[in-house]
C-alpha cells in the first residue's frame, strides 16, 4: 500500500509538472515575438534551484511571476519550484525538487514507473532513456500531451539530487516544436549538478 501511495503522489507531481496550461491562442504578434526570441536567443548559464544546478537558458527567459505560475499550475502544492519562460509564457523550462526519496541507483525503477504512467490514451510517447548528462545519470523522456486548445511537447529530465527526486521539463506548444526542439536538447544537455 505504501508503494502504491508513493507511486500515486509521484504521478501527481509529474502530471502537474508537465500539464501547465498553454498560453493564450497565438496571434501574429506573439508568433513574431517567439520567432524573434528564438532567432536572437543566446543561451546563457544560469544557476537554478538555489544554486544546486546550472543550466544554459535562453537569454530572454525570466523566472515566471507568481500570477502566471498560479494560472498555469493551478493546484498549490504541485507547482514546480522554478519555471523560466518567454514573455508570452508559451515556452517553459520548469524544475521541481520533490520530497520523494530517490538515490541514483533507483532511477531505473522510477523510469519504469514513469513509462507505465505515460503509456495512456491521448499521450504520444516518443522516447524514454537513461543517459548521463555531464557525468550524472538522468531519466530523459519525450512525449506529447493534449491540452485544451493545443498539444504540448514535453522533454522531461529527472535525476537524484540530495537523495530526492529532481524533475524538470522543457515544454512548448506543438506549433513551436520544429524551431525549439534542437534548443531544448542543448538546454537539457547543459545541466550540471553543482
Amino acid at each position: 500500500m505504501k508503494n502504491t501511495m508513493k507511486a500515486y503522489y509521484l504521478f501527481l507531481a509529474v502530471l502537474f509538472l508537465i500539464s501547465c496550461t498553454p498560453g493564450e491562442n497565438k496571434t501574429a504578434t506573439s508568433n513574431k515575438a517567439n520567432e524573434q526570441a528564438l532567432s536572437g536567443s543566446k543561451l546563457e548559464a544560469k544557476s537554478v534551484m538555489n544554486g544546486k544546478l546550472s543550466v544554459l537558458l535562453p537569454s530572454g527567459f525570466t523566472l515566471m511571476g507568481l500570477e502566471m505560475l498560479k494560472a498555469k499550475y493551478p493546484i498549490e502544492g504541485h507547482r514546480p519550484t522554478e519555471v523560466y519562460t518567454n514573455e508570452e509564457g508559451t515556452i517553459n523550462i520548469a524544475f521541481n525538487h520533490t520530497q520523494n526519496k530517490c538515490s541514483i541507483n533507483e532511477l531505473a525503477n522510477y523510469k519504469q514507473v514513469f513509462e507505465r504512467q505515460f503509456n495512456q490514451p491521448g499521450i504520444e510517447f516518443l522516447k524514454s532513456e537513461l543517459k548521463q548528462i555531464n557525468g550524472i545519470d538522468f531519466i530523459v523522456m519525450e512525449f506529447i500531451t493534449p491540452a485544451v486548445d493545443s498539444r504540448i511537447y514535453n522533454l522531461m529530465f529527472t535525476t537524484s539530487l540530495e537523495n530526492r527526486l529532481m524533475m524538470g521539463t522543457f515544454n512548448c506548444t506543438i506549433n513551436h516544436l520544429e524551431e525549439w526542439k534542437p534548443l531544448a536538447g542543448e538546454i537539457i544537455n547543459s545541466i550540471k549538478v553543482q
